[in-house]
């Protein structure tokens, strides 16, 4: 037995071997395209067909032994091979019973085409080594672009015994789930000098063990600081897409549930009233191992603040690029210490 996924760009190319034993012009092979139509052929050069074809599938009319062009048998299906498209691709040879067969079914498992026939004499190898995509390097063929595949072959195999359809089914349905990437935790940036009169805006980023932000991360994270005061709210540029809930007045707690649009990162602010150097603690509800704490954030009643000027671009963009001028605006915000009002000093 004989199994493999299958893509041809060009599938009525003659020759295109997808597991064969015929360096020596003396073995079979499982090809596509040899009679000059986009169909699957088994072939053994040491026996001859007997008697009729039997063809199966939603399109399997057509299917052929009468177009070797040399000795020996060949098998051919019916055209039904699209050019750009996957196909699972099975030939049982029963060298006991001299019956052959070969299947092709899409990718839903819907069986296409298929083809039978008896044959008379051995089915034996051949004297030269068995590959995959065309002969071995040692033959002519084998060095010969015109007997390769044109296009893609993916999870062959070959079985000593015939596998029955239920066991042909199994191995078309497999299937290899990757494990998406684990949080690890999170990293939080815009940390380091604050202003009591403005919010500061924080980026959170959900990362996997490696540091990669993970852009698929739809977790609920719960938020705090580390002075027990704050107020959070959503920042911009963008908005983060997903479910906010801000916690009690003044208490530096919230959640949020991290949407898909949000690919990992979101921009919250954090307003604090108090000058108090603070960190800011990030978990995921779920996974307590992920919890993350901040540098350091020092609120300042008296702060330098710097910020973008959104309404000076340069390059047209507010994206930061290294080596690129960009524009920002510095300011000196003051608390008053009697009144407590805020102004921008310059």
């Amino acid at each position: 037995t004989v199994l493999a996924w299958v893509r041809s760009t060009a599938p009525a190319q003659p020759a295109q071997r997808i597991v064969v034993n015929d360096d020596n012009q003396d073995g079979w092979g499982l090809s596509l395209g040899d009679s000059g139509t986009a169909s699957l052929r088994l072939f053994n050069r040491n026996v001859v067909a007997s008697g009729s074809v039997t063809t199966g599938g939603s399109n399997g009319a057509g299917a052929s032994t009468g177009n070797c062009t040399s000795t020996g048998f060949c098998l051919d299906s019916a055209p039904v091979v699209a050019a750009n498209t996957w196909y699972y691709v099975a030939a049982t040879v029963d060298t006991a019973g001299k019956q052959v067969q070969i299947r092709i079914f899409n990718t839903s498992g819907t069986l296409i085409a298929s083809a039978a026939s008896a044959y008379t004499g051995n089915w034996v190898a051949g004297t030269g080594g068995t590959a995959i995509g065309g002969e071995a390097a040692s033959s002519s063929e084998g060095v010969n672009s015109a007997f390769h595949f044109n296009g893609n072959i993916d999870e062959v195999q070959v079985y000593s015994g015939i596998l029955s359809t239920t066991q042909i089914t199994a191995q078309l349905t497999r299937t290899r789930s990757c494990p998406a990437s684990a949080l690890a935790g999170f990293t939080v940036s815009g940390t380091g000098s604050a202003s009591t009169c403005a919010p500061q805006t924080l980026t959170i980023t959900a990362r996997d063990a490696a540091g990669n932000t993970l852009t698929g991360y739809t977790g609920t994270v719960s938020l705090s600081t580390s002075s027990s005061r704050g107020v959070w709210s959503l920042g911009s540029s963008p908005t983060p897409s997903g479910s906010f809930s801000p916690g009690p007045a003044n208490s530096g707690t919230a959640s949020y549930t991290f949407a898909a649009a949000d690919a990992g990162i979101i921009k919250l602010q954090l307003a604090h009233s108090l000058a108090q150097t603070l960190t800011v603690t990030v978990v995921d509800a779920g996974l307590p191992a992920s919890s993350s704490t901040s540098a350091t954030l020092s609120y300042s009643n008296n702060a330098f603040v710097w910020a973008e000027d959104l309404g000076n671009k340069i390059a047209g963009t507010s994206i930061a690029v290294a080596g690129r001028n960009h524009d920002l605006q510095l300011s000196l915000i003051k608390r008053d210490p009697t009144t407590g009002t805020c102004g921008d000093t310059g």
